[in-house]
């Protein structure tokens, strides 16, 4: 009785010690966001999951198709105008928690990808912060 005892508690001081890591705080951010979903982002974007994977952030977000199709925007100028505004959206924010979560993907040297999918078509595509640029 007394091993299974130690035993719990060297598995509580090793979740411990890995929730104060970087990766450890980014995980549990990651996990405490996902439970929140799905979120509205705008009015024609939602938040359906959050996850982490390969040492990436991923923001699965799913459009409305109404006016304009996934298709119309997954070209290299449609990517990179959304990724400018990703990235000045992430980088001008103040608030704490936006930029304690900066710090943290910084630090588990994270990348960040927002997968966007057509609510109607189901086409996907990915626009990747790479931590290098954060």
């Amino acid at each position: 009785m007394k091993t299974i005892s130690h035993f719990l508690a060297l598995i509580m001081c090793a979740f411990i010690i890995s929730a104060c890591t970087s990766s450890g705080k980014l995980e549990y951010e990651v996990a405490a966001s996902a439970a929140e979903c799905p979120f509205a982002i705008d009015e024609i974007t939602t938040c359906v999951d959050i996850f982490t994977e390969n040492k990436n952030v991923i923001y699965k977000l799913v459009i409305d198709e109404t006016d304009f199709t996934i298709q119309d925007i997954n070209n290299p100028e449609g990517k990179s105008s959304m990724k400018e505004n990703l990235l000045l959206n992430l980088l001008t924010n103040d608030d704490t928690e936006t930029q304690d979560f900066l710090k943290w993907v910084k630090e588990a040297k994270y990348n960040i990808i927002y997968r966007y999918i057509g609510a109607s078509t189901g086409e996907s595509m990915d626009v990747t912060i790479y931590n290098h640029e954060l």
